[in-house]
């Protein structure tokens, strides 16, 4: 596994699909401390300030179109063990790509393919996750909604960031 970090991106999974095409590896992780263009679900915007976790690994597994949503339910199921180890709490899962702590939404997770047409499997996949590692000041559209992991001084970004890959990677390999 290779961690590529930026200070700023416009967006990991824009950043991670770039390079899935231009070849990067299976399990090719771009993590960036801030995003200027982050998205979520249907267009969204998502709200990236410095200090988040914001990080998209490029996957290249041999499963069909109607396969893919698995690579999301893995996303959440990494996150929700990541957290379980590292901060000794069990987060909820909301709709399909949502983790929630205390009711507040701490992460959210965007899939997106490269679909070979004529087989019908993933050239590429990215999972793009981003965490509100820190509090902060959320805007006013999401202030109530949005809540951020508990300060832990003994966990930093990193450990997050390779724990998450390292569940995700282990799913999919498995």
């Amino acid at each position: 596994m290779e961690i590529r970090t930026f200070d700023c991106l416009e967006s990991t999974n824009l950043t991670a699909k770039q390079l899935a095409l231009e070849g990067a590896a299976h399990g090719t992780v771009i993590a960036a401390d801030t995003q200027t263009g982050g998205k979520g679900r249907m267009g969204k915007s998502f709200f990236s300030p410095s200090g988040g976790i914001y990080m998209s690994i490029i996957l290249r597994p041999n499963i069909a179109v109607n396969e893919n949503n698995m690579i999301t339910v893995w996303g959440v199921r990494a996150v929700v063990r990541s957290i379980e180890k590292l901060y000794g709490i069990t987060p909820d899962v909301r709709g399909i790509n949502d983790i929630l702590i205390n009711g507040r939404k701490v992460c959210g997770i965007l899939t997106e393919a490269m679909i070979d047409t004529v087989s019908g499997n993933a050239e590429f996949i990215v999972l793009g996750i981003g965490i509100n590692f820190q509090p902060v000041t959320f805007p006013e559209d999401i202030k109530d909604i949005a809540g951020a992991l508990p300060v832990r001084e003994d966990i930093t970004r990193e450990q997050l960031i390779t724990e998450i890959s390292n569940n995700i990677l282990s799913d999919i390999e498995s």
